[in-house]
């Protein structure tokens, strides 16, 4: 597959589409081709003709419009795989296609809104109350050509996609259930516009949220709009973490339809009108803690206890979660991070949370060069704390794990040893591992009050315990006291919550750019977003041996 080539790709029926990249490794870069309009769109937007000049058996357009105030171009962009191309089409000249190129920049370039614009505006909406005109496609030639929208509640996406109309930015056909299942959330979307026009049309997207302590599950709501500092992005990958699991069961109190999720990587879709560094197009990861960079304490190097203790967490505690198909991210220009072509979106969005906490419990752990280390428990946190104390120098890692398939793993990420605590005491056995001392890092990766005390007593005097670990159950955690030399054996307790920010995820971006660490290792399951509740389902209860679950939108 090639820029410039026409294929046919599955909707609620055959449409076609003219690929704008070539590059499968992040999907290929799309527009639909759309039947021409029966008004003049001058001023307003341009068309680019397509058909049998071409050498393709339909005549169509691909449609771009110009920005206006509070409004981005409706085009019909879309991200797509190599799966969804069903049929090529043909091939495009070089010349069409800088011509579809040359459109593309045009639209992104400002323009003034005239009242003659205004009233142009109004008559393509008009013009467009009627069916929209017909594609054809190449199973029914010399047949009746079939209308690719019907009337009810599909005539609201007829008159996208015939004219220009409001859009929270470039619009992609392609959201969370499957391009191939793409028509019926889309049929979805357009029963909840609200009428009145395109000043009064309100985009819905597909969300899945928990809706109350101990119950999930898909809803609409609003595509969100970013303040001046704030973005907007399209989610292209997602993971679910543990974490997720704490939300649903009470962790962090009740919560009503918030949007789950905190791991994702996706599109920029709208960018508020002060963010210099991200424009609309650029793929991005969004750390999982996303701080207020003005707040004294992220002044003070404590950027994730920004505003109150642990406040960097906002995505799927006091905002909207990343489970859907656009998310709003806070202080963009701070917290996203452009992706290099060389890293895929599947590989990057281990940057958000798993390599970032994972890492910290390394970093926070003071590990010297050649000292010994113990990880508590080898999920994907302790994984990548596995890893992270490889990467600082360790000299003796020590994994501590009990499932076949995380140890396999905590090897491959670097553990030298593996102390399984159902066939043997991890206490005398790290002991003798360390010839009696204890190790000099000790990192919890788990989140429970055994598992801790097993940390502060496995730590050397002088050494750290260091807690990555999410406590969601009981009031307290319990430090065994001679263990901890009653208090004075200079055995020190770090804790942080995963580091975010631009400069964060470029590091990470850096490591995994130089193939220092696979973090693709630990996807044991992938699904696609419409089969959320399957996948959370699997990741809440640990089933089919799952270590971290990749979402696909």
């Amino acid at each position: 597959m090639q820029r410039g080539e026409v294929w046919w790709v599955e909707f609620d029926r055959r449409r076609p589409v003219v690929l704008l990249s070539g590059d499968e490794t992040a999907g290929f870069e799309a527009v639909q081709v759309v039947a021409a309009a029966d008004v003049s769109i001058e001023g307003l937007g341009v068309e680019v003709a397509l058909g049998a000049a071409e050498g393709l058996t339909f005549e169509g357009v691909v449609r771009f419009a110009f920005p206006r105030p509070g409004y981005t171009p409706c085009t019909w962009l879309t991200s797509l795989s190599g799966d969804d191309l069903i049929e090529r089409a043909g091939t495009l000249p070089d010349a069409k296609v800088a011509e579809i190129e040359d459109a593309i920049r045009m639209c992104e370039q400002p323009r003034e809104w005239t009242p003659a614009t205004a009233a142009q505006f109004g008559e393509i909406r008009n013009a467009l109350r009627t069916p929209p005109a017909r594609l054809g496609d190449p199973r029914s030639i010399g047949r009746q050509p079939m209308t690719p929208w019907g009337g009810g509640g599909e005539a609201a996406i007829g008159k996208l996609l015939n004219g220009v109309a409001r859009s929270h930015s470039v619009i992609s056909a392609r959201v969370g259930y499957g391009l191939r299942r793409w028509c019926a959330g889309a049929r979805g979307r357009a029963a909840h516009r609200e009428s009145g026009g395109a000043r009064g049309e309100v985009f819905t997207m597909k969300a899945f949220v928990m809706k109350e302590i101990g119950y999930v599950g898909f809803m609409d709501k609003p595509v969100p709009r970013p303040g001046p500092n704030d973005a907007v992005v399209r989610t292209t990958r997602a993971l679910i973490c543990t974490s997720d699991s704490h939300t649903v069961h009470g962790g962090i109190g009740p919560r009503q339809d918030l949007t789950l999720g905190h791991e994702a990587v996706g599109v920029v879709h709208e960018v508020g009108s002060e963010v210099k560094v991200f424009k609309p197009g650029d793929r991005v990861v969004v750390g999982a803690i996303t701080p207020d960079w003005g707040h004294p304490a992220a002044q003070d190097g404590y950027a994730s206890q920004s505003g109150a203790p642990l406040g960097g967490w906002k995505f799927s505690n006091t905002k909207d979660g990343v489970f859907a198909e656009y998310f709003h991210v806070n202080e963009a220009d701070a917290n996203m991070a452009k992706i290099p072509d060389s890293v895929p979106d599947d590989t990057a969005v281990y940057c958000c949370d798993m390599l970032s906490t994972g890492f910290m419990g390394a970093e926070n752990g003071s590990i010297p060069i050649g000292g010994t280390v113990a990880v508590i428990a080898q999920g994907p946190v302790g994984l990548m704390a596995t890893a992270g104390a490889r990467l600082r120098g360790a000299g003796l890692v020590i994994g501590v794990e009990s499932v076949p398939r995380r140890q396999h793993l905590a090897r491959a990420y670097g553990a030298d040893e593996i102390v399984d605590f159902t066939q043997e005491d991890v206490i005398e056995r790290i002991l003798e591992l360390t010839d009696g001392e204890g190790v000099d890092t000790a990192i919890e990766a788990l989140g429970a009050d055994r598992t801790f005390q097993t940390a502060v007593k496995i730590t050397k005097p002088g050494g750290t315990i260091s807690n990555t670990g999410y406590f969601g159950d009981g009031e307290f955690v319990r430090i065994p006291r001679v263990d901890w030399g009653v208090g004075m054996a200079d055995k020190t307790i770090a804790t942080g919550l995963c580091p975010g920010g631009r400069l964060r995820m470029e590091r990470l971006l850096r490591v995994l750019e130089a193939n220092r660490v696979n973090p693709t290792l630990m996807t044991t399951h992938t699904f696609d977003f419409g089969d959320m509740e399957r996948a959370f389902e699997v990741s809440d209860r640990k089933l089919d041996d799952v270590v971290k679950p990749l979402i696909k939108f």
